[in-house]
């Protein structure tokens, strides 16, 4: 049998609905960093969990706003931060400020490197990668993990 877009609409006051809002949340072109603004009661779910675990690319580059932040730059610095202070790569004033989502919420990120933000490394280590694999960034052969948890006092 053939399905009409009809057969796939919800009512207007559906359950499914609030699914939705907060699945539009995850694929909206907004930061994390706009979470307290965009999508305060998500923030407010997320804030109940032990550990939120993000994966993928696109998590990343959502936490740390897609910016050209150096690479040796603390990934807790970077979440939560506005793109807007960062400029061509070097920490603005301010970037050492706390972001919206600092010490907000425990998190792991686990990615496969396909973009050029890459954050939390030693020193030096991003121009050995450089030296021995000038598309160790984008290739998808690398992977990066970030732990930040912030102990509770309570």
């Amino acid at each position: 049998p053939t399905r009409r877009s009809s057969d796939l609409s919800l009512p207007l006051r559906a359950p499914e609905l609030e699914l939705m809002e907060t699945l539009i949340v995850w694929t909206a072109p907004n930061y994390f960093a706009d979470l307290p603004e965009f999508a305060p009661e998500l923030l407010e779910e997320l804030q109940k969990s032990s550990l939120c675990i993000l994966k993928g690319d696109l998590n990343y580059r959502k936490l740390t706003s897609d910016a050209c932040w150096p690479t040796t730059t603390p990934f807790e610095v970077t979440l939560g931060e506005s793109s807007w202070s960062v400029v061509g790569g070097a920490e603005a004033d301010g970037c050492d400020s706390a972001g919206p989502l600092r010490g907000k919420i425990d998190l792991l990120s686990l990615r496969t490197c396909k973009a050029d933000v890459c954050v939390g490394l030693a020193e030096g280590k991003a121009e050995e990668l450089d030296a021995s694999d000038p598309n160790w960034r984008v290739s998808g052969k690398y992977v990066a993990s970030s732990l930040i948890c912030f102990a509770s006092s309570d």
